[in-house]
């Protein structure tokens, strides 16, 4: 194997030689129309039909991309943004450059790949196997690694003669990676429909060490620093080895989901080696993971559906996420979408592209710090400066806002930020806030209003945080396994916590903030309380059912309902309680009284929940299918607002007015009289609503802060201090 400090020098040399020849004089181009004139966009510039890959080579300031339908590679000069083309083999779909000895492999759908010599701009063909899916390059030892998915087979050429060696690995191998430093090579397998595969190859004698997934793995990264691996399914799935002894670590991560009919594209890592952070996108997930690989615990940040392209900037600490776009049946486009997170603070900038343009993939040149985006269907590259290291931290920031919490009672609301670990505290009659800590993956906050007290969860923490509304101030009580939701019971002053991790609840009281545990057959997602009747609600998924605890007693019930039940809302005045199935597109209406249940009919993917006592309408917000409205009196439904992603939802019982966000197209304003529909701005990717019934404002949580909404005109009328406000406007 090649002495490590003598691998370490050699990638050294060529990082800092990439430094000292790239020279970043910057040429304008065409310029690309976005949605966002604020973004830092020099250009656009034509490539083939359907580019689908990008990379950059540092050293020489050149980049490439692969175009699919047109059987070509489209080279563009970074320092003039010239492009030229080279006709390669049918499908190229995968690409990786050695800097050391400028080449460039493109890996094709068939059994070929083809080496673009990047002084000359010509190229030649090697023999491989079948299905090229992926490619990797080692610096060192000039090997490069190309994973064949038909052939369950990974083909290793020698960079200097072009000779190829054959090693078997897992069916259906996705993805490969290379670390420099060992000599070592890592092969995610999917095997789809069966376990997937990882395989560790020793660069030295091709051995190969495959183990066993548990899962379909398609993405796979290296940390050189840490010698850690890391695999992915897309699915929460992650896969941690360690690269001294192979040994395995399997993590669920949170991640946000979305119905398999918007994945597109593949699952995507990327590693910052200078900070041990990883960041993961899925093509079911409507965000990055963000997972630290000093404590292997992951939080998620909301970009959009179907995000299937990362890239990261070590230099700068800033990271490039790809939000594809799709289209439905109806013709409906969501815009693409580029997100740039600060790795420092979280925060996040975004540009929205035009419809139908689908960004599918991006690359970054970390010498000149440009982004490159190949866009799919419009068979161009946009080029963009890629921000500055402290753009984001020159506006104040609390992170990416996820859930929004209202004391209509002192007029403060509370957003968490789960992306930093902390809770914004926001008097809304000033609009001054304070950021207190909490636990890793802070939830939705329950608020007493009586007590004013706020319970925040923190899924990745295994504790909730206790804010004390008058001083604000916090407090962290140890509670179960990845607690994920809480509800207050006003009346007892006691806080109910699920613990998605194990089978049981949490029980706080209020008053010594001390909590006790009720077993339960199986973990609980969601928590709703009747305080009329001092009766808590928890939904098990794995069971198909929903608990019943009586607060007084303890004691619980089985309730049968529908398949994956989720969400639950109570009507006190009815004593109805009405539970989301996600898996059989319905609720379970429970009867309180005598437990006896019956099943409404949905649109599909339901997934939030309300009830409005005052007129006993209760309100579905779906993910596949817009807003399903049921009479509690007789359990007839109504649909309205009949789109997408529709995943949160808020009632106003003093105007009968409900707050839809549609993490495409803004908010949604129903008039409960009469069912009628209005659309409100706001920033991109609106996540949750929350209402104040007593001044009758509404907030909006969306991707780069919070949009504030005078629910008497539907007018946007400020947002709080500190909070981004840059959204991209809608058109």
């Amino acid at each position: 194997m090649a002495n490590k400090n003598e691998s370490l020098r050699v990638w050294k040399f060529a990082f800092c030689a990439a430094l000292l020849l790239a020279c970043p004089k910057f040429a304008s181009a065409q310029i690309v129309v976005l949605k966002n004139p604020g973004a830092n966009v020099v250009g656009v510039v034509k490539a083939g039909k359907s580019p689908s890959a990008v990379v950059t080579n540092p050293v020489t300031n050149k980049i490439y991309v692969a175009n699919r339908d047109s059987r070509d590679v489209t080279i563009l000069d970074g320092e003039t943004n010239v492009a030229t083309t080279v006709k390669i083999g049918w499908d190229p779909r995968a690409m990786a450059v050695n800097s050391v000895t400028n080449k460039i492999y493109v890996a094709c759908g068939r059994k070929d790949v083809w080496i673009i010599d990047g002084a000359t701009g010509t190229s030649t063909k090697v023999a491989t196997g079948k299905s090229g899916n992926a490619v990797a390059v080692n610096p060192v030892t000039n090997k490069i690694y190309v994973a064949n998915g038909e052939n369950k087979s990974v083909t290793v050429i020698d960079g200097r003669t072009n000779e190829i060696t054959t090693v078997a690995v897992g069916p259906e191998p996705m993805a490969v990676a290379v670390n420099s430093v060992t000599n070592k090579i890592y092969v995610a397998s999917q095997n789809y429909y069966k376990n997937g595969s990882v395989t560790a190859i020793d660069g030295d004698t091709n051995k190969a060490s495959a183990l066993p997934a548990g899962a379909a793995i398609d993405a796979v990264a290296v940390n050189p620093a840490t010698n850690k691996i890391y695999f992915s399914n897309g699915l929460g799935t992650i896969i941690v080895m360690d690269g001294a002894t192979n040994s395995t670590t399997t993590l669920t991560a949170n991640m946000y989901f979305h119905p398999p009919a918007y994945a597109r594209g593949q699952d995507a890592i990327a590693v910052n080696p200078e900070t041990n952070k990883i960041y993961l996108t899925s093509r079911f997930g409507g965000g990055v993971t963000v997972l630290d690989g000093a404590t292997n615990r992951s939080f998620p940040l909301a970009i959009g559906v179907t995000s299937n392209a990362v890239a990261v900037n070590p230099v700068t600490n800033k990271i490039y996420a790809i939000h594809y776009g799709y289209y439905n049946a109806k013709d409906d486009y969501d815009s693409g979408v580029l997100t740039v997170i600060d790795g420092a603070s979280n925060g996040t900038s975004t540009t929205t592209f035009a419809p139908k343009v689908e960004p599918a993939a991006v690359a970054v040149n970390t010498v000149t710090d440009r982004v490159y985006v190949a866009n799919h269907n419009t068979n161009d590259v946009t080029v963009m400066d890629g921000i500055p290291r402290d753009a984001l931290m020159e506006r104040p920031v609390i992170g990416a806002p996820n859930y929004i919490a209202v004391n209509p009672v002192t007029n403060h609301f509370y957003v968490a930020i789960r992306g930093g670990a902390q809770v914004a505290a926001v008097d809304a009659a000033t609009n001054k806030f304070i950021s207190l800590p909490t636990g890793y993956g802070p939830q939705e906050p329950a608020v007493n209003s009586v007590t004013n007290r706020i319970y925040i969860p923190n899924a990745a923490g295994n504790s909730v945080t206790v804010v004390d509304g008058a001083a604000n101030t916090a407090a962290t009580i140890p509670v179960g396994k990845d607690p994920t939701s809480a509800a207050v019971n006003t009346v007892t002053n006691k806080i109910y916590v699920a613990n998605f991790g194990e089978p049981n609840v949490t029980v706080i009281d209020g008053a010594s903030n001390t909590a006790s545990s009720i077993e339960i057959s199986s973990p609980a997602n969601f928590v709703a309380v009747n305080s009329v009747t001092n009766k808590i609600y928890f939904s098990t998924p794995k069971t198909n059912s929903v608990r019943a605890i009586d607060g007084a007693t303890g004691k619980t019930t089985n309730i049968g309902v529908g398949e994956l039940p989720y969400a639950i809302a109570v009507d006190s005045v009815t004593n109805k309680i009405y539970v989301v199935n996600r898996g059989s597109d319905s609720v379970t209406v429970i009867d309180g009284a005598t437990n006896k249940t019956t099943k409404v009919k949905t649109a599909a993917k339901p997934s939030a929940i309300i009830a409005n006592p005052a007129t006993n309408k209760i309100y579905v917000a779906s993910v596949a299918g817009g807003v399903t409205v049921i009479d509690g009196a007789t359990n007839k439904t109504t649909q309205i607002a009949d789109d997408l992603n529709r995943a949160s939802i808020a009632v106003n019982m003093a105007t009968n007015k409900i707050y839809v966000p549609n993490q495409i197209s803004g908010l949604t304003v129903i008039d409960g009289a009469t069912n009628e529909t209005t659309a409100v701005e706001t920033g991109p990717s609106p996540w949750t609503v929350a209402v104040n019934p007593v001044t009758n404002i509404i907030y909006v949580a969306d991707q780069n802060g919070i949009t504030v909404i005078d629910g008497a005109t539907n007018k946007i009328i400020k947002a709080p201090a500190g909070a981004v406000t840059n959204s991209a406007a809608r058109q």
